[in-house]
């Protein structure tokens, strides 16, 4: 006698679970404000006083007062405030290029200073 039992059993359970979040987020605040005073104040002054006197007897007297008062007052005020906030990474978050300073900032080309001005 023979007796052959084959008894097979083949469970296969795959799981596969795939979960994908990709939440981005990406705030830019810009805020910019420029104010620009010039004030200029040119005070110039001359005084020219002149005697002369001739007499049989030369007598010469000259008297020239030169008085030159020249003010110049030049403010300039540049307030740039630039707030870039880039949450989740941006170029020069927190800082944008010259925040705070622009070029000659305080001092533009004859901002405030003229070129000869008042004398």
């Amino acid at each position: 006698m023979g007796t052959v039992q084959e008894v097979g059993t083949v469970q296969e359970v795959c799981t596969v679970q795939e979960v994908g979040t990709v939440q981005e987020e990406g705030v830019v605040q810009e805020e910019g404000v420029v104010q620009e005073e010039g004030v200029v104040q040119e005070v110039g002054t001359v005084q020219e006083e002149g005697v002369v006197q001739e007499e049989g007897t030369v007598q010469e007297e000259g008297t020239v007062q030169e008085e030159g008062t020249v003010q110049e007052v030049g403010t300039v005020q540049k307030v740039g405030l630039v707030q870039e906030v880039g949450s989740g990474g941006g170029y020069g978050t927190g800082d944008g290029y010259g925040t705070g300073c622009g070029y000659c900032t305080g001092d533009g080309y004859g901002t405030g200073v003229g070129y000869g001005t008042g004398g």
